[in-house]
């Protein structure tokens, strides 16, 4: 019988780690939309991406084919982390639309300031800390 369970398998998580094994850690969040505690309501939920991860990709494209960009509002941040010279950290994801793409020289379009929290915090990671979320 085949495995469906949605938990990736934990054992010497460590050990498989450090051997280079990408081992996905176990989710905090386990509810989805239409759940009593996460009713499906227009303009509740927001989405942060980057467009070239993924996982943000897919999520991108689910959220156009399903009909749902009035519904759920999204923030893209640059496509490039952060550099070795940002205050806060290197390799970090940043939502800075004004930021010079290096292959244009242009700022690019899709890119977006963050509105989700209302903040305008420039960021990713100062999202998940304002949530108390680990990194």
């Amino acid at each position: 019988m085949a495995d469906t369970s949605t938990e990736v398998d934990q054992t010497d998580i460590n050990k498989r780690r450090a051997r280079g094994e990408f081992v996905r850690g176990i989710s905090g969040f386990r509810h989805a939309i239409g759940d009593p505690v996460f009713p499906a309501e227009p303009v509740r939920y927001h989405l942060f991406v980057a467009l070239n991860c993924p996982w943000c990709h897919r999520v991108t494209l689910a959220r156009n084919v399903l009909g749902l960009r009035n519904s759920i509002t999204m923030d893209v941040a640059f496509p490039n982390r952060t550099g070795d010279d940002d205050p806060e950290a290197p390799n970090l994801w940043e939502f800075a639309p004004d930021r010079i793409a290096s292959l244009t020289s242009e700022t690019l379009p899709e890119c977006t300031s963050e509105t989700g929290t209302g903040k305008g915090l420039r960021l990713a990671k100062e999202i998940y800390r304002a949530e108390g979320s680990e990194e």
